[in-house]
């Protein structure tokens, strides 16, 4: 009797404790899958919203405006096609900045003397860059250049000829510092004559402009481009950052190939040169981008100017700032701001293209 007692007892024992052992399985068992569950869960999540944008596609809209073209690409969940939207915002931006649409409220202060004018609110915040980018540049990057640009036949107004005494008359009116805001948002205008040109910071402004919109929107995978300034944001429907191509300064090719190949992280690019916006006159050729210090085309071994920033107005005025300063001088000025990279080709003393970039920029030589 004992011994039987003995033997239940021990057996007893020995269930309890497998069914403790088999109850402690369970529980790590359960402890890890409520470790493993969560990142499961995530990458289902993650998987799904791939799917979810590949099924969704990206759109593309495009159009014509400020003298050139706009194709915007980008990712909206909602699939809405803001075609009619951004062109309604672009137009209200020329009626504001164009100096080709004779009541926009730039042309209304160019074609008046002296005195006090209305403005609008896409002014005013232009103004207001382009006044600090000029002092920043001491002058390389200049608003008032508008007299200079008619006179050489590349502004709204024709003129028939023009010699060094015109030239030397005209640069008295390169006069940022002659326009003022008042307090109540008026421009006041000193100096009879002076007119501005944003055109090389208008398209800049646009691209921030659509995508200040798209921000509205809960858009934020996109490709920006006004006549070749560009701002992107997110990934492409490859879910890959943004490719640009970056042309090859040369006139004499028939079809536009690209120099580098340059990705986008979140930031704005504009190009600026003189291989394509140019007239010959005489057989003497006249480029587009005039020195607001000597009144005549800038010429010079820098052949094209790609600026990156973190927005598209600020790569677009300093673009044409490093044109008008050469590629010397445009290296010391990139160098004194930590917020731009740029990426310039330029000609050497034997007459071939080299490129020089920044640490910043991500780019791949095309060696074809």
């Amino acid at each position: 009797m004992i011994y039987i007692t003995f033997v239940v007892t021990h057996v007893h024992q020995f269930v309890k404790l497998r069914i403790r052992k088999q109850l402690n399985v369970k529980k790590n068992i359960l402890y890890h899958l409520s470790l493993i569950l969560p990142f499961i869960f995530l990458i289902i999540c993650l998987l799904s919203a791939c799917r979810f944008e590949q099924k969704i596609g990206y759109q593309q809209i495009k159009g014509q405006t400020m003298g050139t073209y706009y194709l915007l690409t980008y990712l909206d969940s909602k699939q809405i096609n803001h075609q009619t939207a951004v062109d309604s915002l672009l137009k209200t931006l020329n009626q504001s900045l164009s100096t080709y649409i004779p009541t926009s409220t730039i042309s209304k202060i160019n074609q008046s003397q002296k005195g006090k004018f209305a403005t609008d609110s896409h002014f005013i915040n232009v103004f207001k860059r382009a006044k600090k980018i000029q002092q920043s540049t001491k002058g390389a990057f200049e608003p008032t250049i508008m007299p200079l640009v008619n006179a050489w036949n590349f502004g709204y107004k024709k003129t028939e000829q023009i010699d060094s005494t015109q030239i030397d008359s005209l640069l008295q009116l390169i006069d940022f510092n002659s326009l003022t805001l008042t307090n109540t948002n008026e421009l006041h205008k000193k100096k009879a004559g002076v007119q501005l040109d944003f055109s090389a910071i208008a398209k800049g402004y646009g691209v921030d402009e659509i995508a200040r919109f798209f921000h509205q929107k809960g858009i934020h995978n996109y490709l920006i481009d006004i006549g070749g300034e560009l701002r992107a944001k997110g990934v492409n429907n490859q879910q890959m950052p943004w490719q640009i191509g970056i042309d090859r300064p040369v006139d004499s090719l028939k079809t536009r190939v690209p120099q580098a190949i340059v990705a986008l992280h979140n930031q704005a690019v504009a190009t600026s040169g003189n291989y394509r916006n140019y007239r010959i006159e005489n057989g003497q050729k006249y480029a587009h981008i005039i020195n607001p210090k000597t009144g005549y085309s800038e010429l010079s071994n820098l052949l094209s100017a790609s600026i990156f920033a973190p927005d598209c107005i600020t790569a677009d005025a300093y673009a044409t700032a490093s044109m008008v300063m050469g590629f010397e001088h445009a290296k010391q000025l990139i160098e004194q701001h930590k917020n731009l990279d740029a990426l310039f080709i330029y000609s050497t003393q034997n007459g071939q293209l080299a490129v020089y970039a920044t640490n910043g920029v991500n780019f791949a030589l095309n060696r074809e």
